[in-house]
């Protein structure tokens, strides 16, 4: 069995040589494995320094403030809503309910229409293999809006790939487009036909 560095070290009793020391009294202290330590709970972190606990005091006290004017406007509005009603007849108020859940209805519709515009686009950029980070900024109001961001953007995502590529290829010393097919010899091909011709 090979033993680790730690379970090799002699503990040294330097306190043996001192003056007025008894070496019983004395013992090597044992070593306790690979503890780590442990690391302090957000509530004991919060006992033991007075800052913290004044800092998280102040961030949820506001947090609470928010919440609750939050609330009192929901409870507000929702008051002032049922008085509205009261004061209608029972024909107005009628409308009125109907009013409020075409409108609630209409808002979802717009929401799940601008889900599936959304999933189309996505669908649609895989497609052409492009990223679907900025989907986005693609959706637009309806199909065609969004097919025409789409178009629009692959457009200009090939042309600025298109000169990402040459100038990387420029700064290389390579020549885009330019091939040796005229019958003569690139240092490339001469170097390496000098290479093997020394080899036999």
């Amino acid at each position: 069995m090979i033993k680790t560095e730690k379970e090799m070290r002699f503990p040294l009793e330097i306190q043996l040589f001192a003056e007025d020391s008894k070496p019983e009294d004395l013992k090597p202290e044992e070593p306790k494995g690979d503890e780590t330590p442990k690391k302090p709970t957000f509530e004991e972190l919060l006992k033991t320094n007075p800052d913290y606990q004044s800092a998280f005091d102040k961030i949820s006290d506001q947090a609470m403030a928010t919440r609750e004017a939050k609330v009192r406007a929901e409870l507000e509005e929702a008051q002032n809503e049922a008085t509205r009603l009261a004061k209608l007849s029972a024909d107005e108020r009628a409308v009125a309910e109907l009013q409020k859940e075409k409108d609630s209805l209409a808002k979802r519709e717009q929401e799940v229409a601008h889900r599936e515009l959304k999933a189309q686009a996505i669908q649609e950029l895989t497609k052409l293999g492009l990223p679907v980070d900025c989907v986005d900024f693609l959706v637009g109001k309806d199909a065609e809006t969004t097919q025409a961001n789409i178009t629009n953007f692959q457009k200009s995502y090939s042309e600025s790939l298109t000169e990402a590529v040459e100038k990387r290829i420029k700064d290389n010393g390579v020549k885009p487009g330019k091939s040796d097919s005229g019958g003569g010899t690139s240092p490339l091909k001469t170097k390496f036909n000098a290479g093997i011709k020394g080899r036999t």
